[in-house]
């Protein structure tokens, strides 16, 4: 499905695709380098909200959109966030305040550790927008 490993050069392997974008969110496919390694580059996608920035693996991203998942969380460990499907969160955790009153098919991007409002809310069209560019991500790999 997703390749794990692009390259195994420090240089940038150029990205093909065009971002998606809405007013709360924009999404890119972009190459970063694999700590463990310091010199591979690995495949992600990059989140930017309200002037922050998320690297979330590909493949969790799909199964997140295809409802194979719940929640994709942020590959940044200084920093982490949460994607998540608002109609199967439980009252006990911490998402819950911020995606109890948003309808089932959301999608809230939330910052740990969760005392602030989201940073970006997705819902309707705009979930199945980026569902569908989410998904073309993986045809373009699968080829």
């Amino acid at each position: 499905m997703f390749s794990w490993f692009k390259r195994d050069s420090a240089a940038p392997t150029p990205i093909l695709s065009s971002p998606w974008i809405n007013p709360v969110l924009r999404a890119e496919e972009v190459d970063v380098l694999w700590k463990k390694s310091g010199s591979r580059m690995v495949r992600r996608v990059q989140l930017t909200a309200a002037g922050a920035q998320f690297n979330l693996h590909p493949a969790e991203l799909l199964a997140l959109v295809t409802g194979r998942t719940d929640i994709a969380d942020s590959w940044d460990v200084a920093k982490m966030a949460f994607f998540v499907r608002t109609g199967s969160v439980w009252k006990g955790t911490d998402f819950y305040p911020w995606t109890s009153k948003l309808p089932d098919d959301s999608l809230v991007l939330l910052l740990a550790p969760m005392t602030d409002p989201p940073l970006a809310v997705l819902s309707g069209v705009d979930v199945k927008s980026f569902s569908a560019w989410v998904e073309g991500l993986a045809r373009k790999v699968a080829k």
